[in-house]
């Protein structure tokens, strides 16, 4: 993968970032103003999980400004999984944000009262609602760029986002315009609920994920599918495969792959072979990082330091 084609998605990931914290915190000081107006404990709801995205959202910056600008002089594997621990960090916060609502709403359930003031809030709730479907669209098409957990994290932000809002907007809209149905009542809590069901499921997933990486679990089949068809295309010009390693820093993937070849293939022969294998599997998998060890059939692989 070369250095521009990196930088140029560093720009682009960078950039969306920024554009994203910064609307988020123009959409939380609006939220806490509308819902400061309002008696609903759906507006509370949603202010507390625009506060949280808004921290989420100043953290994935920062991660991938810091991952932008890192070297390797110190970390051999860049700083990737910086971008894992910012989306268990997510996870987290979305499972506080689940608490803090699902106790208001269960609150507010048991006791329904009639919403009023929620003019605003439901001005900025339809205003917010094309801004987060916005951003969703821009964020999944980058994700299908580039496998990014914090990238991976934003979009799922912004499709619970876009969800949390419409429903909120519904909640709000509908009592407004019929003051005297009683039964509506129920609707600022049952939002919330709702809330609570799309921020759990969200929690968890994004746990799961991150610790996942972060204990350099395999790839996912696809790319592994991908490792066996490039061995298999490149049958011919080994041995015997002794060994395949690999891990996930970030949205790199790297690969260690030890193969045998036969003895009376000169040295500048291997190097040949191990450097075809390389480029034809840095194409299938664009993001890899790919080392092709030759490795003598009586001696283990670790004691070979020479890799392609």
């Amino acid at each position: 993968m070369s250095e521009v084609g990196l930088a140029r998605r560093l720009d682009s990931k960078e950039r969306t970032l920024l554009l994203a914290m910064l609307g988020d915190v123009v959409w939380t000081l609006l939220a806490l103003a509308s819902a400061w107006m309002a008696n609903s404990v759906a507006l509370w709801a949603n202010t507390s999980r625009v506060g949280m995205e808004t921290l989420l959202s100043v953290l994935a910056f920062v991660g991938v400004y810091k991952l932008a600008r890192s070297g390797r002089s110190r970390f051999d594997y860049g700083l990737g999984k910086l971008e894992s621990i910012f989306s268990l960090l997510g996870g987290v916060v979305f499972l506080l944000t689940f608490i803090l609502v699902g106790w208001q709403a269960l609150e507010r359930l048991l006791a329904p009262q009639p919403t009023h003031g929620t003019g605003l809030g439901i001005a900025v709730l339809f205003l917010v609602s094309f801004y987060n479907c916005g951003f969703y669209l821009r964020l999944r098409r980058l994700l299908k760029q580039e496998h990014s957990p914090i990238l991976h994290t934003q979009t799922m932000l912004y499709r619970n986002a876009l969800a949390a809002s419409s429903v909120t907007f519904l909640c709000m809209l509908l009592p407004a315009l019929f003051p005297d149905a009683e039964g509506l009542y129920y609707l600022d809590p049952l939002g919330a609920l709702m809330l609570c069901g799309f921020i759990f499921q969200s929690a968890l997933t994004l746990i799961r994920d991150s610790l996942f990486q972060l204990l350099d679990g395999t790839l996912e089949e696809s790319m592994q599918m991908a490792i066996m068809r490039t061995l298999a295309a490149h049958f011919d010009d080994y041995q015997q495969l002794h060994d395949i390693r690999s891990r996930r820093s970030g949205s790199q993937v790297f690969v260690e792959i030890f193969l045998e070849f036969p003895p009376q293939q000169t040295h500048q022969d291997v190097l040949g072979r191990c450097a075809q294998i390389k480029h034809s599997l840095e194409a299938e998998i664009p993001a890899a990082v790919v080392w092709v060890v030759p490795v003598g059939g009586a001696l283990p692989y670790r004691r070979l330091a020479h890799a392609v």
